[in-house]
């Protein structure tokens, strides 16, 4: 009798060879190829060919990848991403942010934008055929000018 969970997925653990050759190859090689590493996997364990080259590449090269990264004192994945976010003065914290200007009031410009919504899907909406719609949507550049008007990006 199983005790296992409905919906419960059970993972293989890595095979100790397998991840000791691929190893071994990204040391000699770093720009192997995914593909190349699965073929000379598979001679070591014949279950690897039971696998895509997606699962492969999780299951090894990139847990390889992970371990000698930190390893060499990189900060790793969640480290890279926390410091890219980390703001820099003088610079907007995210690319293609808009800030409204100050002194102007954030529920006025949320009204207004929440408005052009609303009247695009209106339209949308009323649209009869799909040259209409096709015009609605090419039109769009209008729409997200008011948008940035709004928003007081220009």
């Amino acid at each position: 009798m199983s005790h296992r969970l409905e919906g419960e997925v059970r993972v293989a653990k890595p095979n100790d060879k397998v991840m000791a050759l691929v190893e071994r190859e990204l040391v000699a090689n770093p720009k192997i190829s995914v593909p190349e590493l699965m073929e000379k996997a598979k001679k070591v364990d014949p279950a690897v060919a039971r696998m895509n080259a997606r699962q492969f590449n999780a299951r090894y090269p990139l847990q390889i990848k992970r371990r000698r990264g930190r390893k060499a004192g990189g900060a790793g994945v969640r480290g890279r991403r926390r410091a890219a976010r980390i703001a820099v003065p003088g610079r907007p914290r995210r690319p293609g942010r808009v800030v409204a200007p100050r002194g102007r009031s954030e529920a006025a410009d949320r009204d207004g934008i929440r408005r052009v919504f609303l009247r695009f899907a209106k339209d949308l909406a009323r649209a009869e055929g799909k040259p209409e719609i096709v015009d609605l949507i090419g039109g769009v550049d209008g729409r997200v000018d008011e948008i940035l008007r709004l928003a007081g990006g220009r």
